[in-house]
């Protein structure tokens, strides 16, 4: 049976959620909150949205879907993201003698919360017999966009905790690995740049 829902227009604070709270891992969600001190809030709707201002009278007009969280069962909600972004509202509500539900408004909403392309990056190091050098293998493996990819990882040579020559990440590099001669004081690192870590996990 179709529920109907309505916007309540006045709002008893002690009907809000409380300490609302959010992170995200990989391609996985999680929100967390306090329910409000009135009992009369018996559960919770939440949707996932990829407009930049959702609205929540919107929302419900265009029935959109969304997921439902009981007071007596959970005080949080874990989802797989399926976009590559999204935000999420959550309001609380309460059933009405007329059968109606109604939604308090304002809705709490999240940041963007992004899905992560997991990025298995590893070294592997030969020391060469007689010399001051050595053989460095180089693999990753991931399912993102290349393009992306090399904008957000390289890979830099240290010496003394100190990178000394950065290489960007490139299709070949990342179809059939590669390698490198290095000296035996010298590592290997990959770096994520901080502007692209809402959307890597550098394994």
């Amino acid at each position: 049976m179709e529920k109907n829902y309505v916007l309540q227009e006045t709002i008893n604070p002690d009907m809000s959620l409380q300490n609302f709270s959010w992170q995200s891992d990989s391609n996985n969600a999680t929100l967390m909150w306090d329910w409000p001190i009135e009992r009369e809030i018996r559960f919770a709707l939440i949707f996932s949205c990829e407009n930049e201002n959702p609205d929540i009278s919107k929302l419900l007009n265009d029935k959109h879907p969304h997921d439902v969280v009981m007071r007596d069962l959970a005080s949080n909600f874990v989802t797989t993201l399926s976009e590559a972004r999204c935000k999420f509202l959550i309001c609380p509500a309460h059933f009405n003698n007329d059968k109606t539900i109604s939604v308090c408004p304002p809705a709490l909403m999240t940041d963007w919360v992004y899905k992560k392309f997991e990025v298995a990056a590893s070294t592997i190091y030969s020391p060469l017999q007689l010399s001051r050098y050595q053989k460095v293998s180089l693999t990753i493996e991931t399912n993102s966009d290349v393009e992306l990819l090399s904008k957000a990882l390289t890979y830099a040579i240290y010496e003394d905790d100190m990178p000394i020559a950065s290489y960007p990440i490139d299709a070949h590099l990342l179809a059939h690995g590669g390698h490198m001669y290095i000296q035996k004081n010298q590592t290997v690192e990959f770096v994520l740049h901080s502007d692209y870590e809402h959307l890597f996990q550098l394994k």
